[in-house]
């Protein structure tokens, strides 16, 4: 079993102890969750780079991720049923989605023990257990919210890894600054603050003609508010200025690849813990037959990109999930499990938006490429049930 360590960072009653018919008050346990991964494993082959993350004594690949565990305060309640909330860049959607619950406004001074609102008691009142198990290593550093800290991958050498990082940036106002990530998310560092080769495209519009901003207006790094630049690799700035609402594009050479993949181990192996426990760390959900998860947006992009890697069988060949929904995800998948992905972006034209599309087997009308989301699936024969839900917004921008 690759969880190896549960800490306890405090454990509280919620709702003030409110009951919810029969099964009583709920409390939440906030933890982390320590993993090690054997990188030679066939459930994990499918994880981009992860044979060149340092290993431990053992050979294993270590990570972490935040855990908050919602159950009733008297276990024997426990319907033997959890939700996994695949957490929207470290922010709950199950609770609010299925609770009517209000959702935890985050910033930097947000408490990690922070209230959290648990609505009308819909899944309260019928035993269910809440697992909130943090994926994303690129989360902003602010407490409160449910991330994962990961390795980087490295060459044959130790070396860190370098490579092309496409970003596209927009501000809602006049600014001479860009943090180079997508929703000030933790950036990729430019390799070379001076490399000539770095380009920043300029248009108006997603399929608008290009202009090419000259490299002497721009550099990496940034500008203070009395006008004194600061070297850093984190931005990119211009004392000309960048315009409100125009999209700049940047390709440049970052440093430092983060093995993003590792996200999928970690929500598969939470499950099998939860579910079976392990020999040296016991579950504090015992009786759970049945793992759900839920992912809104991003994270149901996320379970579109689980499901077509085929991640739900951990190393013991045990199923962990048994159904997901994937709600407002269209027909997209994200940037998830590859070198210098960015865990975030959503942008049209990106890759985000490879086929295949569909639950059943399709032809690419323009490769002639036949294949389905389920394909793996399919093949092994898996008993996974999964729901997709859109609205319309997803058919009319052609996302679904």
């Amino acid at each position: 079993m690759p969880v190896i360590e549960f800490k306890t960072f405090f454990r509280k009653t919620l709702a003030d102890g409110k009951p919810f018919g029969d099964v009583g008050p709920y409390e939440e346990i906030r933890g982390t969750l320590k993993f090690a991964v054997n990188p030679e494993h066939t459930s994990n082959e499918g994880i981009t780079d992860v044979r060149c993350a340092p290993r431990n004594s053992q050979s294993r690949v270590e990570f972490s991720s935040d855990i908050s565990i919602i159950r009733p305060v008297d276990p024997s309640k426990i319907s033997g049923r959890m939700v996994l909330d695949v957490v929207n860049r470290g922010n709950r959607v199950a609770l609010p989605n299925f609770n009517r619950a209000s959702r935890l406004q985050i910033d930097d001074d947000t408490p990690v023990d922070a209230e959290v609102d648990l609505g009308d008691g819909f899944l309260m009142e019928m035993g269910y257990v809440i697992v909130a198990c943090g994926w994303q290593v690129d989360a902003p550093p602010q407490n409160a919210l449910i991330t994962m800290t990961g390795p980087e991958a490295l060459d044959s050498f130790g070396a860190r890894l370098r490579g092309k990082v496409y970003m596209q940036l927009q501000s809602p106002e006049d600014t001479k600054n860009f943090l180079l990530s997508d929703k000030s998310h933790k950036p990729y560092d430019a390799a070379d603050m001076y490399e000539s080769e770095a380009l920043v495209e300029v248009r108006d519009m997603p399929d608008g003609n290009p202009e090419t901003m000259p490299r002497e207006d721009w550099r990496f790094g940034r500008i203070d508010e009395d006008g004194s630049y600061h070297a850093d690799p984190s931005y990119i700035c211009s004392k000309k200025g960048f315009e409100k609402g125009r999209l700049y594009q940047v390709v440049y050479t970052a440093e430092g690849a983060p093995v993003i993949g590792l996200s999928f181990a970690a929500l598969r192996d939470c499950v099998s813990w939860i579910k079976h426990g392990s020999d040296d760390v016991s579950s504090p959900a015992n009786g759970i037959e049945f793992a759900y998860a839920y992912g809104r947006s991003q994270t149901g992009r996320f379970l579109r990109t689980f499901v077509h890697n085929d991640f739900n069988r951990d190393e013991e060949g045990r199923e962990a999930l048994d159904g997901l929904i994937a709600n407002v995800a269209g027909g997209m998948r994200g940037e998830f499990n590859q070198r210098f992905g960015q865990n975030s972006k959503d942008r049209n034209n990106m890759m985000h938006q490879l086929f295949p599309f569909t639950s059943v087997e399709q032809t690419d009308l323009e490769t002639e490429e036949v294949g389905s989301l389920h394909e793996k699936l399919d093949k092994r024969g898996s008993p996974l049930k999964v729901m997709y839900t859109n609205t319309s917004a997803e058919y009319h921008r052609a996302d679904a």
